[in-house]
């Protein structure tokens, strides 16, 4: 059968050849199985080689599958139907008879003949025995590869559980006791953090800001200094502080069991994978080839003896025959009858153990059925208590008392925040305001520059061309939308809060963490320590552009980039000194001269040359503006 599975049975170890693309169904599966072994089908648990349930989609690709009898993972109840043997009765022990040993007449031939063929029949049925009885020991073997197989199976399954289960405990033991520790602090101080709260004056605007409450004292009433309890909802803040103990004292409750249970399962779960590291490790279930080395040996013995027989058979009463056929009768007698008659009293005492330690294996596996069984319904057991013990629910009454804990934090947090806003806003508009400023200065020299070209050039080529125009490509910077409206908070307003929690002498590490905040305002941004990274290296430019509002530079700084500035503007002064005349005018001048030789050298006879040469006369036109 080319597409046959191999389908192995757990308790009988039996192996089945189905062809799985017949099915349509996981039911149809476990009908074929149950005709053919001794289980109901609705008693069939399938799993594939790596210990995963059987599923219809994958059925065709397997090539092993492993069936138990969920009969046998339960243990027995009273009044209950008897359980399906998984052992089979061990074979009575082999009794070897006594070789042939009796000859009428030493001196014939005939006599020694008829002992010879009487022990080949011996020999003869007891390799025919020991056949059988090899064949046991293999099949034996067998079975106790197919449970051993199947309990490999299991033990996967039971390792998947396990393992999904881990690290999800593992993270809940992360939290959990922190988590328990802070909420009983929480149950016993809620009402003094409420007090906390109440005696710490906040800015009205602020908590308006953040819970969208009008603190106004309404029409002729003055407004009431706003404080920190004014951030929480004291309604819900009494009623979840009241529930707190006892809510506490169950989830304590479930968390205890939780402990308790899942450290039985990951015992338990540890015993079964020792116990069964123990089993793969005997050597007792990999004798399997012994028997049939074991069976060679007898069968070698059984022809010799039956060669021999028939080598008697060609002797004469002569007394030569008569004294070989002694000798061999004799070395029958010493060597080769008691040969295998020990090989076959071998052959019984191994099939006897490989039936014993297929029965064994069959008992400890159906006790591992039982365990993973166990450790599996605690396994789930566990799940659920981890579940009650996430529950959101309860963890939300412990989330508001922790917010009444951290409610100068937030407070804290929310003005910082709006501090960095403003202080980011007004820095942008600062830059933005340099940043056109500096446009204006590079749009301006360039309109300068340009009507002093025009200026030197003139309308010599392309007259009325627009080329000193004042269209200067310019800058314009706008800034597009505005932030939320933040309050109007101060760092003083925030360092008034930090002295008023130490002087309150509120938690330590809350104190502590606002005081982070209050250093984190006058961190840089990465931009600024870029910058001034740069000028620590040797930069001279002044970082206009990004410097927070009210940042200070260096007298030293200032003063070097303030001569570097006065350097420039003596050069471009002197250079402006030292400017050559328009070129225009020294055109003009140079045109002009040198038509009014022109004519004077027309009234003039000039003397005879040779052909070929000429004369270059040196003009000095520095005075005309030209470098000759």
């Amino acid at each position: 059968m080319e597409m046959a599975t191999q389908v192995l049975i757990a308790h009988t170890g039996q192996r089945l050849e189905i062809d799985t693309t017949q099915f349509q169904s996981l039911d149809d599966f476990k009908a074929s199985v149950a005709r053919q072994s001794s289980i109901p089908a609705q008693c069939i648990i399938a799993l594939t080689s790596q210990g995963r349930p059987l599923k219809l989609q994958t059925i065709q690709t397997e090539k092993e599958i492993y069936v138990y009898d969920i009969r046998l993972t339960q243990a027995p109840s009273a009044g209950a139907s008897p359980l399906p043997r998984y052992e089979i009765p061990v074979p009575k022990h082999y009794i070897v008879t006594d070789p042939p040993n009796q000859i009428e007449d030493s001196r014939s031939v005939r006599s020694w003949q008829e002992l010879f063929k009487a022990r080949r029949a011996w020999a003869l049925k007891i390799l025919d025995d020991s056949a059988q009885m090899a064949q046991a020991t293999q099949d034996r073997a067998n079975e106790t590869d197919v449970m051993f197989r199947c309990l490999e199976a299991a033990i996967a399954n039971l390792v998947s559980v396990v393992k999904t289960l881990e690290p999800k405990y593992a993270e809940l033991q992360g939290w959990l006791p922190d988590f328990q520790t802070e909420a009983v602090t929480l149950t016993k101080t809620w009402e003094q953090l409420l007090s906390l709260a109440r005696s710490i004056p906040v800015a009205s605007g602020m908590v308006r800001f953040m819970t969208g409450r009008d603190l106004s004292g309404g029409k002729g009433r003055p407004q009431k200094q706003a404080t920190l309890e004014d951030l929480v909802n004291l309604d819900h803040a009494r009623n979840v502080g009241r529930a707190a103990p006892s809510t506490l004292k169950d989830l304590n409750g479930r968390i205890a069991e939780l402990d308790k249970n899942a450290s039985r399962l990951f015992q338990d779960a540890d015993r079964l994978f020792r116990d069964f590291e123990e089993i793969a490790n005997r050597s007792d279930l990999r004798q399997e080839g012994e028997s049939l080395q074991l069976l060679e040996d007898i069968e070698a013995v059984a022809k010799k003896i039956d060669t021999d027989y028939h080598t008697t058979l060609d002797y004469t009463n002569s007394t030569r025959d008569v004294l070989q056929a002694s000798k061999i009768a004799e070395n029958h007698t010493k060597r080769l009858l008691p040969s295998i008659s020990k090989r076959a009293e071998e052959m019984d005492e191994m099939v006897r153990y490989a039936t014993q330690t297929r029965n064994t294996l069959a008992s400890q596996s159906v006790h591992f059925m039982r365990s993973i069984t166990e450790v599996t319904a605690l396994s789930t057991t566990v799940r659920g208590l981890m579940n009650s013990v996430n529950q959101e629910d309860e963890l939300s009454t412990f989330d508001y008392l922790r917010l009444i804990h951290q409610v100068p934090w937030m407070y804290a947090s929310y003005v910082a925040e709006a501090i960095k806003r403003r202080e980011w806003f007004d820095k942008v508009k600062q830059d933005s305001s340099t940043l056109a400023n500096e446009m204006a200065v590079f749009q301006d020299e360039e309109l300068k520059r340009r009507r002093r070209w025009h200026k030197e050039i003139g309308d010599a080529y392309q007259p009325g061309t627009p080329v000193a125009d004042g269209n200067v490509p310019g800058l314009e910077v706008n800034l597009l939308g505005e932030d939320d409206q933040w309050p109007a908070v101060t760092r003083q307003d925030l360092d008034e809060l930090h002295e008023r929690l130490q002087k309150e002498r509120a938690d330590p590490n809350l104190v502590a963490d606002i005081g982070k905040l209050i250093k984190e305002l006058n961190n840089p941004t990465k931009q600024q320590s870029k910058r001034l990274k740069a000028f620590k290296n040797g930069s001279v430019h002044e970082a206009a552009l990004g410097r927070r509002k009210g940042t200070k530079t260096k007298s030293s700084d200032c003063r070097l980039v303030w001569k570097t500035r006065r350097t420039r503007l003596s050069t471009l002064a002197s250079r402006a000194r030292t400017r050559r005349q328009p070129m225009t005018r020294g055109f003009t001048s140079w045109k002009r001269r040198t038509i009014s030789s022109r004519k004077r050298s027309m009234t003039k006879r000039s003397k005879p040359k040779a052909r070929w040469s000429f004369s270059v006369r040196s003009r000095d036109c520095r005075g005309s503006g030209w470098n000759l």
